[in-house]
């Protein structure tokens, strides 16, 4: 769902709830993909240039980060026609596994 931004300083808010994590045997990659596809889809239909990503599902949901971050970039890279995209985190370890994962990608 994407609304407006209202007092933030941003255009819009895209709203995606994440899967909880159950060990990974019932699908919670493919939902967590499913997560980032669809916020990029919406950006693109609204026109945005860029957006930010918090680190979805790892928090309270308990999804593994540096499974997560391989979930979240891999669909960026995929599906992204958008020109910027951040990543929002709140730990030197998430940086840390973003930083990895994008050097992957980035040679």
């Amino acid at each position: 769902m994407i609304t407006e931004g209202f007092n933030l300083r941003c255009g819009y808010i895209i709203h995606t709830v994440g899967p909880v994590w159950h060990g990974g045997a019932i699908g919670e990659e493919a939902l967590l993909a499913r997560c980032y596809q669809t916020c990029l889809e919406l950006a693109c239909q609204h026109g945005l240039h860029s957006i930010s990503f918090p680190a979805i599902s790892t928090g309270v949901y308990g999804y593994p980060p540096h499974l997560a971050v391989q979930v979240a970039v891999r669909e960026i890279y995929a599906h992204a026609k958008i020109d910027r995209v951040r990543f929002v985190v709140f730990d030197d370890r998430t940086y840390e596994l973003y930083r990895e994962e994008l050097a992957k990608w980035n040679g």
